[in-house]
Order: structure tokens, then C-alpha cells, then sequence
């Protein structure tokens, strides 16, 4: 089974907007684990095909997740503004950004750049 087919079987067909509103409490510890359930394999799937390594993979999961939790009162469930998942998507693609720059940081893996374009598309 490849990559795509892989990260498409697992995304889910439609995002809950009862979730998205449980999520603004961040207290409500049931509703992010349902959230983290569902979208962690779609977050670990977007870092894995942009190629990065294993522990990489894993600080896009976290950050992303803190991300969300940090900006989903600013999340409208508006179809004029974009879904849910295309923000969410937004987010982890940053966070792929910034652990590629810390690749091009000096003495930290020197040599190593960037994926290949059509690798993260």
C-alpha cells in the first residue's frame, strides 16, 4: 500500500464541529483524546511524506497538537473561511517547516537540506 493511500485511509470523512467546540475547553480532556486519536495518524502522515526522519516525525505531532490547542478559539466552522482540516493541514505544514529549518541550523546536520519539492505536496 503506498504512502497516499495509506494517509488517505486514514483521515476521517468529516471533521465533528462538536468536537471543534469541545476542543476550545481545554480542560475537557475526553474530546482531545478523541481529537489526537483521530488526527494524529494524518499529522504523523503529512510529516512522514515530506521525509522527515523518525524523531522529526514526532516533534511535528506534538507541536501541531499544541499549536491546536493554542489557536482553536480563533478556528471559524465556516465553509467561506475553509475547513477544518485544511487549517489543521496548514498548521502541521508550518510545523514541518520549522524542523526543517533546524536542519540548516549551524552543527546541526550539516549537509542535510530539505525534501525534494514533490515530496511534501
Amino acid at each position: 500500500m503506498s504512502t497516499n493511500t495509506r494517509i488517505a485511509a486514514n483521515e476521517p470523512n468529516r471533521t465533528r464541529h462538536t468536537l471543534i467546540e469541545r476542543l476550545k475547553n481545554r480542560e475537557d480532556h475526553k474530546a482531545w483524546d478523541e481529537f489526537a486519536g483521530i488526527y494524529k495518524k494524518l499529522i504523523f502522515g503529512v510529516a512522514m511524506k515530506c521525509g522527515l526522519r523518525d524523531v522529526e516525525e514526532e516533534d511535528v505531532v506534538q507541536e501541531t497538537l499544541i499549536s491546536v490547542s493554542k489557536n482553536i478559539e480563533k478556528f471559524r466552522a465556516d465553509p467561506a473561511f475553509g475547513s477544518f482540516r485544511a487549517w489543521l493541514l496548514a498548521l502541521t505544514r508550518w510545523r514541518v517547516i520549522d524542523e526543517l529549518r533546524k536542519r540548516n541550523r549551524p552543527g546541526q546536520n550539516a549537509g542535510i537540506g530539505p525534501p525534494q519539492r514533490d515530496e511534501c505536496q
